[in-house]
């Protein structure tokens, strides 16, 4: 063991004593109500105390050994928990995030190749999650730019996460091989409060959409900031809202909850449509459907939910 360091030393341990799981936060479309993916987020259950994400992370980022067995242990377990999922037929895309030093791993799309071989998975049912600071801000922009195309052209999905927080070149930002953009939390969680935060998202959003890429909002708190977001056309939303991470056996039961929910509501709406306007006028299906009579539908989601609602 000469030579590496304590904290590799650490987290391989963790890994080997299998103290680190994953937990999952669902991810919903906003059009039709569907949970169309999930974000896997790592934790560390360390006997002397659970090592938060924010302690263990930026840790395992100052070296290069250790940010690598972080990261080789979290898409095996993401890429089996997919296909465990696909098994119990549930269409989840997991999503794993990528630090700047995985992301030029050359041997990334290879190691990522042969989990998808053992395991029978389809590319389409994994994204690639990497920060706005990540693509850009490295000496080496092109590098990034090359190991994306690989990625995407195995038929992984890429994500540009935490966007709008760092110094994105339009320029580049057209010529990468992404498919969605993560509108950051930190515009996205009060901008029913905040008109300034509110106009970003906005035009994110314009901008996302004049590119041809699905816009996914991250630390959506309130049935106010959903609502606010379904009249931006943002596609995809995620946060507290709809439920904190869970593990996955939880994470399953929740979303046949919210889909039962979320069809009650739709049949109600449309119910009370056909009561307002007639058999004739009624709207019918997922693009046509409306969530009240001005337009909107209230999602309680299940774990907010009183007795009587």
């Amino acid at each position: 063991m000469a030579g590496i360091s304590v904290e590799v030393r650490r987290l391989r341990k963790a890994i080997e004593r299998h103290q680190f799981r994953l937990v999952y936060q669902p991810k919903a479309d906003m059009c039709t109500g569907s949970i169309v993916g999930v974000e896997a987020l790592s934790r560390w259950d360390n006997p002397r105390g659970e090592v938060t994400p924010s302690q263990f992370v930026p840790r395992a980022e100052r070296n290069n050994s250790a940010i690598q067995a972080l990261t080789d242990w979290t898409l095996a377990a993401a890429v089996a928990q997919a296909r465990a999922w696909q098994d119990e037929r549930h269409q989840l895309t997991v999503a794993v995030n990528l630090s700047p030093k995985s992301a030029l791993d050359p041997g990334l799309p290879t190691k990522l190749q042969v989990l998808l071989d053992r395991f029978d998975l389809s590319p389409t049912c994994i994204q690639l999650e990497l920060t706005e600071t990540a693509v850009f801000n490295v000496p080496d922009p092109g590098r990034v730019t090359d190991a994306l195309g690989q990625l995407a052209d195995m038929g992984i999905v890429i994500a540009l996460d935490d966007f709008g927080t760092g110094y994105s070149s339009l320029s580049r930002l057209r010529d990468l091989p992404i498919h969605k953009v993560k509108i950051d939390r930190s515009f996205v969680s009060r901008m029913d409060e905040r008109p300034q935060d509110a106009l970003i998202v906005r035009s994110v959003i314009a901008l996302a959409k004049s590119l041809h890429l699905r816009v996914v909002a991250e630390g959506v708190e309130s049935e106010a900031v959903w609502r606010r977001l379904s009249d931006l056309g943002c596609d995809v939303a995620q946060g507290h809202y709809l439920s904190r991470p869970l593990p996955p056996d939880e994470l399953i039961a929740w979303v046949r909850q919210w889909e039962e929910l979320y069809a009650h509501a739709h049949k109600m709406a449309d119910e009370l449509l056909e009561r307002r306007m007639g058999p004739s006028d009624r709207r019918s299906g997922a693009g046509d459907r409306r969530n009240d009579v001005n337009g909107y539908m209230r999602i309680i989601p299940a774990h907010r939910r009183r007795r009587g609602d």
